[in-house]
């Protein structure tokens, strides 16, 4: 029982390297002429551990397959949940309410961080898709936090205006935006 919890651990904490290294060293032992084998001297050796050898052969090949296999198995998994998850974002922004777009527009023409209060409904729709995140720890439920956009929110934006300027018309500065907010931002006048 302890020995096979060993064996265990010992296959855990063992990279597939080292058992690349046993699968070509027994493939090695196993498979060369015996000339090759006779000139590094392991005959000897070879004849009295050929079963032992041939197990970590077997054993090294097994594992390095199922290793592969996993790999590979993960890596078209992590694909499938980026490309959903890519399609779930684009989702969002393609439907994003006017007031959620007024919220986002100063962040498109270069704005980094926007102080939201805690208790604003919009900016909690937004963070909860991910569009936004609080930039900083630091902040209070009056005066509000820091919220920075998440960069593929901004790169989507900035690449599809359409997405904005069905509610808003073009924005390219801070010009455009003082004709869209002639009456201040607003998510400071719900909360004022």
């Amino acid at each position: 029982m302890v020995g096979s919890s060993l064996f265990i651990a010992f296959i855990k904490e063992k990279s597939p390297v080292f058992f690349l290294v046993a699968a070509v060293t027994s493939t090695i032992l196993l498979f060369s002429p015996q000339r090759l084998i006779a000139n590094i001297g392991a005959t000897q050796f070879v004849e009295k551990y050929r079963e032992f050898i041939g197990f970590v052969f077997i054993f090294s090949i097994v594992f390095l397959f199922v290793h592969l296999c996993l790999f590979v198995f993960q890596k078209i998994l992590t694909s499938f949940h980026r490309s959903s998850n890519d399609k779930k974002r684009r989702e969002y922004i393609d439907n994003l309410t006017e007031l959620e777009i007024l919220y986002l527009l100063p962040y498109v023409v270069g704005e980094t961080t926007i102080t939201f209060s805690m208790m604003d409904g919009v900016r909690g729709g937004l963070e909860a898709k991910d569009i936004i995140y609080r930039a900083a720890n630091v902040g209070s439920k009056i005066e509000g936090f820091a919220y920075n956009i998440q960069p593929w929110a901004l790169d989507y934006l900035r690449r599809h205006p359409e997405t904005y300027e069905r509610h808003v018309g073009k924005v390219t500065n801070w010009d455009d935006l003082k004709r869209i907010y002639k009456n201040g931002f607003p998510w400071e006048k719900r909360w004022v």
